[in-house]
């Protein structure tokens, strides 16, 4: 017997879901695994372009204007706030 054609439709996306779980899953993994610190003190990167943003005051700020008092550390928050 065949399914019927409302059967068929939640059969279709249970199916999309799982591959959309499973793209989902392999991209973050792939994604988490290259941007896992080595350990605490090590550079990961190279040297970053210049880039200007605006502090908490509303000043623009460049990292070469950053760079001239010392060494700076570039932290990239991924998520929500």
């Amino acid at each position: 017997m065949k399914p019927g054609p409302r059967k068929r439709v939640r059969i279709a996306a249970i199916a999309l879901l799982g591959v959309l779980l499973a793209l989902g899953a392999f991209g973050y993994f792939s994604v988490h695994r290259a941007i896992v610190p080595r350990g605490p003190g090590e550079v990961q990167g190279g040297v970053a372009a210049d880039f200007s943003l605006h502090d908490t005051r509303g000043r623009s700020v460049t990292l070469a204007s950053l760079t001239e008092q010392g060494p700076a550390v570039l932290v990239f928050y991924r998520g929500y706030w």
